[in-house]
């Protein structure tokens, strides 16, 4: 009971202070979080995403299954609130895509391409298809495997695309056979998304710490000199910070290899000496840096020094010979 009661006069002071802060604000409005719709339940069913990638600004909501290697890219929209969304194995649905059902189970087979903008509505495609750019396919058509419907075509209700078939316009007829060029085309589309769908997975599941440190690299390697100290490789921070094994060595204490690598790099615990140690990591250093555009700019920074020294010195012999 007090909790409850606590909670609502904080919750009512914080709506407060956002007025009287608006007062004082050019243009006043009041932010809002907007809740994930990855994965929203409704009633008693949750879509369910089996080793797919769905971008963080798609909604997915209610009587969705969506299989393996597929991909829901960016503001799309996959509606089961009517019937249920069937959805295979490596299928992309592109950025925009509305996919809905109507009374009619909206399934879609594996591999199947749906371009940006494209709106699927409680019908039928089969395995190994391309639904276009802003394209339309109506309750109950269906197209069949290794079809096509052009950009922007419209399939009218009850249409079947007949296999190895280009459809296109509104109403989408039919407009040539499709080559077996094309159709091993739609076969490379559909593993590129897939890899380049890993690669967005990645890295939308990346905390706040990765991205400001990644920030840091980034910046640091375009701006810094290469003559300048290099950042380090973790391998060589780790054990120039004496860790093994993700903990301290205690062989740097204890002069023994009680928890250190078992292994020639290390020799059965930390370095003999300091003149070794810094030794072993300039090795490791050189090894890491092999970039020849680096190793040449390097050798010629010490060219350069030594025809500046070697003047330096035949000027102050002239000096003396003329004493």
């Amino acid at each position: 009971m007090f909790q409850s009661i606590s909670s609502r006069v904080i919750r009512t002071a914080g709506q407060g202070l956002d007025k009287v802060g608006m007062m004082f604000e050019m243009n006043p409005h009041i932010e809002r979080l907007q809740p994930s719709m990855r994965n929203a339940a409704l009633g008693k069913h949750t879509p369910t995403n089996v080793g797919s990638f769905v971008a963080p600004s798609a909604t997915i909501v209610g009587n969705v299954s969506i299989g393996e290697h597929s991909s829901v890219w960016y503001n799309a929209v996959l509606r089961g609130d009517v019937s249920a969304i069937k959805i295979g194995n490596g299928v992309t649905v592109g950025d925009r895509a509305m996919i809905h059902s109507s009374g009619q189970i909206a399934s879609i087979g594996d591999r199947v391409l749906i371009g940006a903008g494209a709106n699927i509505h409680g019908c039928t495609l089969a395995d190994e298809c391309k639904v276009g750019h802003m394209a339309t396919v109506l309750d109950k058509a269906t197209v069949q495997k290794h079809a096509i419907v052009a950009d922007g075509a419209v399939v009218t209700p009850g249409t079947t695309v007949k296999s190895r078939e280009l459809w296109s316009g509104n109403p989408a007829k039919f407009e040539r056979e499709l080559t077996s060029k094309e159709i091993a085309q739609m076969a490379f589309e559909v593993a590129d998304n897939v890899e380049l769908s890993v690669a967005h997975a990645e890295e939308n599941a990346k905390d706040w710490r990765q991205i400001e440190e990644e920030e840091e690299i980034r910046e640091e390697e375009s701006q810094r000199n290469p003559f300048y100290y290099q950042r380090l490789s973790e391998d060589i921070k780790s054990s120039m910070m004496g860790e093994t094994e993700g903990h301290a060595v205690p062989g740097r204490i204890f002069n023994s290899d009680l928890s250190a690598y078992n292994d020639d790099e290390t020799r059965n615990g930390f370095y003999k000496s300091d003149a070794d140690d810094r030794a072993e990591y300039f090795k490791k250093l050189h090894n890491v840096t092999k970039e020849p555009t680096l190793k040449h700019q390097m050798r010629e920074m010490k060219r350069l020094m030594d025809e500046e020294e070697a003047a330096k010195k035949a000027a102050e012999e002239a000096k003396d010979e003329k004493k």
